[in-house]
């Protein structure tokens, strides 16, 4: 998340733009790839992650109502910035940390078997 708002703030500085629209589209394109894979979590995990992705939900349709609003009121490049802030920051950003974290969860699984055997 660090490096969308030092984007933002690249953008704006350079192409003197205003707002923060570059960080909330990054975040739902994170929200939406965490509701994406929340739908595949297994049965008896369920009703928690119903609740997660109502949330989930209402954030996403809140922004794409932003969004078909700024399409309208604002130049075309706007829209354009929302877009690849979504499918270019968001949703990678997420790809990376959940291999990341599940590369963490890996490792400390070996140490914890290379300290138990002794190995």
């Amino acid at each position: 998340l660090l490096f969308v708002f030092v984007f933002q703030i690249t953008l704006c500085v350079f192409v003197q733009c205003s707002g923060i629209s570059i960080i909330w589209c990054a975040i739902a394109g994170w929200i939406f790839m965490d509701w994406k894979g929340d739908r595949q979590i297994e049965s008896e995990q369920q009703q928690g992650a119903n609740h997660r992705s109502y949330h989930q939900i209402c954030i996403l349709v809140i922004d794409l109502i932003v969004i078909v609003y700024y399409a309208i009121v604002a130049e075309p490049i706007t829209t354009l910035a929302h877009s690849l802030a979504i499918t270019i920051l968001g949703m990678p950003l997420h790809i990376i940390s959940k291999k990341n974290t599940h590369n963490d969860i890996i490792r400390a699984n070996i140490d914890d078997y290379e300290e138990i055997t002794g190995q």
